[in-house]
């Protein structure tokens, strides 16, 4: 029989998508030799296994063939998975546990002069250091006055916390960093400015707010952020200056289109291209082709071994067992002549049928001499198995019969191997992506209130969220409000003004006749009888001068007693 194109002496061509799924669901599996290959360095498997399995962070695998991962041993870590050893933990920082992942950085009265080390080491007497991860240590100030950075209480030499800090030796407190500065770091001797395109409305406060959109911060050291003039916008926060608004219907970048001559540009979906400036609509990618993300300014051809046989797709789908896809951009995947097969999803070419024929994929080899079918939870990926293998995490098989695995969708994760069905991820968290083992939970600051979310909604202004795993948004309570997006807390009233809603965005200022003189208010408290407001905003009533009354409470001025 004669071979075709892409085929040389027996062998076919396999394209990049086959061989990627060949390894992640069969290691280094063969499909001609028995037993698999040896794992390279940095990977293992256990006895019995074919897949081989990437070392997680904090272990690692010296050696190929291994059976098992070793963990980083203490004074070590290692950040990333399949390494092949562990990295000395630099100086300045220590590891007292194995199979670690990161190192601690020495503790503010101790140093670590050397890497690799297992602990870091007290400072001997009369010597100090000033901030964590040290390598050596400083002599004390002679007189035992306290650095600048660090302050004096119980007799011993305390560092500035973030928020603070300390200009001069010899103090005996830390000074808040004032508005429109802020301090990130233990043991500071000066604030820092908020940079353009942020702001510190607050003191003693550790980082910087961004300007919210449609706000702007020019200059560094900022209070407050400034609301752009009419006609100008700003499309991100921490904006440092506005820029114009389109005249007349807004002409809309590559990737992005204006369906209705509005003022909003919306990216392309999934699926979808914008290739023009100005568009009004998106168009679907055709058959053969697929668009992955959204914005995209043009489609993909689908790779050799896949296909796309309709319009507007996100993904190319691999071409079955027996058929094939020898080019790119095909809307349909090609049957194997008679005679000749394929072993994988996603082939490029046929290949010969053996003389005897053994299991087909998707069955293997019993005990018995005869052809079972893999169960759900199962698959066989290539012809001649003698063994069914577990869809590994992240993955599931809910037929008998399978070939391969399948990836599971994002909201939703597997956990274990051999599943028949994934998990739907519980409200108050997210899988943003497919073939996910565990479900992350929602970080402070936003929510997911539905089961099965691919990612969380941000809590919205007058809301907040102080914990992970949020299932909703708090209101803020009254007394307090919250003027941005994201909020893990909300902002107490200032003094002269009041909160009286609960959710509320912002604080209102007392109005004449009343007066606010504490933190949090959640109303203003009206003017005394005899006593006066006459100002928005006033934190305390004033007592009416000489010969002059009010005779009810809430009075903006004061009477003559001789009227």
């Amino acid at each position: 029989m004669n071979l075709l194109p892409e085929q040389s002496n027996g062998l076919f061509v396999r394209t990049a998508i086959a061989a990627a799924i060949a390894t992640a669901f069969s290691g280094c599996f063969n499909p001609e030799d028995e037993p698999p290959e040896d794992c390279r360095a940095g990977q293992f498997r256990t006895p019995g296994a074919l897949i081989c399995t990437p070392a997680a962070p904090g272990y690692f695998v010296a050696n190929p063939g291994a059976t098992a991962q070793t963990p980083a041993p203490v004074g070590t870590f290692i950040n990333v998975a399949g390494a092949s050893a562990a990295s000395n933990c630099p100086v300045g920082t220590f590891q007292n546990s194995e199979a670690q992942t990161a190192c601690q950085l020495a503790p503010i009265g101790t140093f670590v002069d050397a890497p690799g080390a297992s602990a870091s080491t007290d400072c001997p007497v009369g010597t100090y250091t000033e901030t964590l991860g040290s390598t050596a240590c400083i002599d004390e100030p002679v007189g035992g006055m306290c650095p600048a950075g660090q302050y004096s209480a119980d007799d011993s030499c305390t560092s500035a916390i973030p928020g603070y800090y300390v200009p001069n030796q010899g103090a005996t407190a830390q000074e808040s960093a004032p508005v429109g500065t802020f301090v990130p770091n233990a043991g500071a001797t000066a604030p820092t400015l908020c940079s353009p395109g942020t702001f510190n409305s607050f003191e003693a406060q550790s980082a910087c707010t961004l300007a919210p959109i449609n706000t702007f911060v020019a200059v560094a050291g900022a209070s407050a952020a400034t609301h752009c003039p009419s006609g100008t916008y700003t499309e991100t926060v921490g904006s440092s200056s506005c820029i114009d608004e389109p005249t007349g219907a807004l002409e809309c970048p590559i990737g992005r289109y204006n369906p209705n001559a509005g003022d909003t540009c919306l990216a392309s979906e999934p699926g979808y291209f914008v290739s023009s400036t100005g568009a009004t609509e998106q168009t679907p990618a055709n058959p053969g082709q697929f668009v992955a993300i959204a914005g995209a300014s043009a489609p993909q051809d689908c790779a050799i071994g896949t296909f796309s046989d309709m319009s507007a797709q996100t993904q190319c789908t691999l071409a079955p067992i027996n058929t094939f896809v020898s080019s790119t951009g095909a809307s349909a995947a090609t049957t194997c002549p008679s005679g000749m097969y394929t072993e994988t999803t996603g082939s490029s070419s046929c290949i010969n049928e053996p003389v005897s024929t053994p299991c087909n994929p998707g069955s293997f080899e019993n005990t018995n001499g005869s052809c079972e079918q893999a169960a759900p939870g199962y698959f066989v990926p290539s012809a001649g198995a003698t063994e069914s293998f577990p869809a590994p995490s992240g993955t599931f098989v809910n037929a008998a019969g399978a070939t391969s695995a399948t990836l599971c969708n994002p909201g939703t994760y597997a956990t274990l191997t051999a599943q028949t069905s994934c998990q739907i991820a519980p409200a108050g968290s997210f899988v943003s992506q497919m073939g996910a083992s565990v479900a992350t939970d929602c970080a402070i600051g936003t929510f997911s209130p539905v089961q099965g979310s691919s990612a969380c909604q941000t809590v919205p202004a007058g809301k907040f969220t102080d914990t992970p795993g949020a299932t909703s948004a708090l209101e803020c309570p009254l007394g307090k409000f919250s003027n941005i997006n994201g909020a893990s807390t909300c902002q107490s009233a200032p003094m002269g003004q009041f909160v009286g809603t609960a959710g509320s965005t912002e604080s209102t200022e007392c109005q004449v006749g009343s007066f606010s003189g504490i933190i949090g208010a959640s109303a203003c408290t009206l003017a005394p009888v005899n006593t006066f407001v006459n100002s928005t905003g006033a934190t305390a009533a004033e007592p009416c001068p000489s010969g002059y009354f009010t005779d009810t409470v809430g009075s903006s001025a004061c009477q003559n007693e001789l009227l």
